[in-house]
């Protein structure tokens, strides 16, 4: 079976050393210098950091001990998911610049996915499933012991979705190149059709985060049913990634009002905010832990007060321009929003590789990884809100509260910027410590539970100071306008959006807050 791959993918190579041959002179160099050469190095240095890590083990252990069989074969496999994505990089660089973006899906496309083709879609589940892959058999390279089939598994399948995206994307790629060297042969300049801005984001993405929330309110349940631990950790390891799900989900339509969307948001909303934390608290009370069943109750007020300051922010989204609109979705929504689940992933198969190496799930060995996962999550939550925050208002506010490194270097900020960069200082150093954390076995540590605690109320107070800065200034900018005009239509206007900004002052001073 090696043998026909290879033979394949040598087939298809040969059909792209022919593509690249066509290439225009600049678009060649771009090709051999900044991809092809540099690419190169940036892979070859990834790729000996993962076998030194993998020697480490051996230093440890000694050469030939079976203990070391896991993070090597981790690290190979995470190797082989490195080289696929280089050449599917290399690929992409091969078609020439004037094509590449019409070829190419851009993120409005899978906002709104309406262009989005059945092989199209299945090659992004590839993708998604080989990422998924990567992340946790990098997280599995800290355990020696680990379970040698389960690693196979996962390397197996994140290397047969590698290569299913590469040969679907060369077979793709060059038909439709010969096409258009078929239409455009004697066409010197081609036409850039204009992208129309995306309104709202598909139902796809509601759903999956909808089937999420639903999972993870099972879990709960069936722990206060059966009081097995092991779905109370499964729904702890998943509750980062599954609640910033659901505040993406929450603006994925922000001009959806009628009543269907709502009641749909509120069983959205029971399923995650209300089902989960209560059956999590009948769970703990029935194993009298009523210490835990008290946060475990507190969470359902915490989130009603969250997500009634995430629907005034939607309303408040729900009036930007169209172009701002489109920007915010695809770039603050799904960009930031994806980006932020990568390490919350990894955070969480770091807890779970600590109790395989434990071999049980309910080992007290892995509190002080499982304290530092949880809150290096809240904090990237909490920076991904505060994203979401700054680009729910017009970009002329925008403009007035962003930072600028040249002011930053010379400590020409004002005073509450001041404020903001102390805070970031202090969360970011309370993270660097808590990633040391990561893996540290033994009794819990009240020091790394002190520490997240300092890190989360840093980067909270940074939100709060974020949230009235931006409320002060759209109230600046009304007044403003209000002085500048005269029509008594753009005045009554503009009076109702001064009463839109007093709710939404009062929500962001709520929400940040929570």
């Amino acid at each position: 079976s090696r043998a026909v791959l290879q033979t394949i993918l040598f087939y298809f190579g040969l059909r792209v050393r022919a593509t690249i041959g066509r290439l225009s002179d600049e678009d060649l160099e771009d090709f051999l210098v900044n991809h092809l050469f540099t690419g190169s190095f940036e892979i070859t240095f990834s790729m000996l950091f993962l076998t030194f890590r993998t020697t480490t083990c051996i230093f440890e252990n000694g050469l030939g001990d079976r203990e070391c069989y896991a993070p090597s074969s981790c690290g190979t496999f995470i190797s082989c998911f490195l080289l696929l994505w280089w050449a599917i990089k290399l690929f992409q660089r091969s078609i020439k610049s004037e094509w590449r973006k019409e070829l190419t899906i851009s993120i409005k496309d899978i906002a709104s996915m309406e262009k989005i083709s059945l092989r199209r879609g299945i090659e992004g589940f590839f993708t998604i499933t080989t990422c998924i892959c990567g992340i946790f058999l990098f997280s599995m390279m800290s355990v020696n012991e680990a379970n040698l089939t389960t690693i196979n598994v996962f390397g197996s399948i994140g290397i047969v979705s590698g290569i299913g995206v590469l040969i679907s994307e060369i077979y793709s790629s060059l038909k439709a190149q010969k096409r258009k060297r078929e239409e455009s042969e004697d066409v010197d300049e081609t036409e850039e059709k204009e992208e129309m801005p995306v309104k709202e984001c598909s139902w796809i993405f509601i759903g999956f985060s909808f089937a999420l929330t639903t999972t993870y309110s099972l879990m709960n349940v069936c722990h206060a049913i059966t009081l097995e631990e092991r779905f109370l950790w499964m729904s702890s390891a998943i509750f980062p990634v599954v609640g910033t799900s659901l505040v993406m989900a929450v603006f994925m339509k922000p001009q959806r009002t009628d009543v269907a969307y709502k009641r749909f948001f509120y069983i959205h909303f029971v399923s995650f905010c209300i089902v989960g934390p209560v059956s999590a608290t009948i769970g703990y009370i029935r194993m009298d832990e009523h210490f835990k069943s008290f946060f475990a109750a507190i969470r359902v007020p915490a989130w009603l007060l969250a997500c009634w300051f995430a629907w005034k922010l939607r309303l408040s989204v729900a009036k930007l321009p169209p172009q701002e609109l489109s920007d915010f979705l695809c770039q603050t929504i799904l960009v930031k929003g994806t980006a932020a689940m990568g390490p919350m992933l990894f955070f969480s198969f770091e807890t779970i590789s600590c109790f395989i190496s434990q071999g049980s799930i309910n080992s007290d060995q892995c509190r002080n990884t499982t304290n530092a996962a949880l809150f290096l999550s809240a904090n990237v939550g909490i920076l991904f809100t505060l994203s979401l925050v700054r680009s729910t208002v017009p970009r002329s506010v925008q403009r007035k509260i962003d930072w600028e490194f040249a002011a930053i270097a010379t400590l020409k900020v004002k005073w509450w910027q001041q404020l903001e960069l102390g805070f970031l200082t202090v969360t970011g150093l309370t993270s660097l410590f808590l990633l040391s954390c990561l893996g540290v076995e033994g009794d819990e540590h009240l020091v790394v539970f002190s520490v997240g605690i300092i890190g989360c109320t840093g980067i909270s107070l940074m939100l709060l100071t974020t949230s009235v800065i931006i409320v002060k200034q759209l109230q600046t900018q009304s007044e403003e306008e209000l002085q500048a005009l005269t029509d008594e239509e753009e005045l009554e206007k503009l009076e109702k959006d001064r009463v839109t900004i007093a709710e939404l002052e009062k929500g962001m001073f709520v929400g940040a807050v929570v």
